[in-house]
């Protein structure tokens, strides 16, 4: 099965009936974007209450009657299109993910490509979905035959968990490079925090507490602070006082400006 085919139909079959409404299929993303989020999630609906009976039906939008096999992929296709743009009357709490995106899709064109349609940004992303959820999956003849065997409401389920799924890994993916990124960042901080810090002679890094006293610290994370002994405390004031006066941040350039003097 060619998503591409069926997806043309998609198109096909809601335009029949927009350009003769008073929102065209033709309108482009630039016209869309002028709208307010509401207006545009009519267009986009608009598409999908024509074109899902259309899909549906038996025969095409010139009355005549489709193939089995035709009518297979136009139904699979009429599901998943309302798996992605209709809610889910069993978790009303939770919108579909489809008009969502093609409102940031929308935003996004209306600036880079702005004389694309909107019915054929739509056409992308439920070719995308298609190949996504369905062909990708359903990657044999006996899985697409099996599938084929359940119903409506069978179907429209699966897309909808598979879509869930997707989003759900999506906002995985999102939340474990948001960790990474301030680990990262939080590492960068204890290297300088590391390298501006007063280097004692035998080597050692020590920072200045709140309190007034020192910690030796390490460059490894996992390395716990302690306090600094009370008999290298003289060279570690000295060499604190010495940076502040100077405007010295770090510690190595601190070291041998103080130690020399």
């Amino acid at each position: 099965m060619k998503s591409r085919k069926a997806v043309h139909r998609l198109l096909m079959a809601a335009a029949g009936l927009l350009v003769a409404s008073s929102l065209s299929g033709a309108q482009t993303v630039s016209d869309a974007a002028k709208l307010s989020d509401d207006q545009q999630r009519e267009i986009v609906m608009r598409f999908v209450d024509t074109s899902v009976p259309n899909l549906r039906s038996h025969t095409d939008t010139n009355g005549k009657p489709k193939s089995d096999d035709e009518y297979t992929r136009d139904r699979t296709l009429a599901n998943l299109v309302r798996a992605l743009f209709v809610q889910d009357p069993e978790r009303p709490n939770d919108a579909p993910e489809g008009p969502r995106v093609m409102l940031a899709r929308i935003k996004k064109y209306s600036t880079q490509t702005p004389d694309r349609t909107v019915l054929d940004v739509m056409g992308e992303l439920v070719d995308w979905s298609y190949r996504h959820f369905y062909t990708e999956v359903f990657n044999t003849p006996e899985k697409k035959a099996d599938y084929a065997t359940k119903s409506d409401a069978d179907q429209e389920q699966q897309f909808r968990l598979r879509i869930q799924m997707y989003e759900n890994e999506r906002a995985y993916q999102r939340t474990m490079k948001s960790l990474n990124d301030r680990e990262a960042e939080l590492q960068q901080q204890m290297k300088e925090m590391y390298d501006n810090a007063i280097i004692l002679a035998d080597g050692r890094h020590v920072l200045r507490t709140n309190e007034g006293g020192f910690m030796v610290i390490s460059g490894d994370p996992d390395t716990k602070d302690v306090k600094l002994e009370d008999r290298f405390v003289p060279e570690a004031q000295s060499l604190y006082d010495c940076m502040n006066a100077r405007g010295l941040t770090n510690g190595r350039e601190a070291r041998a400006v103080c130690s020399a003097r």
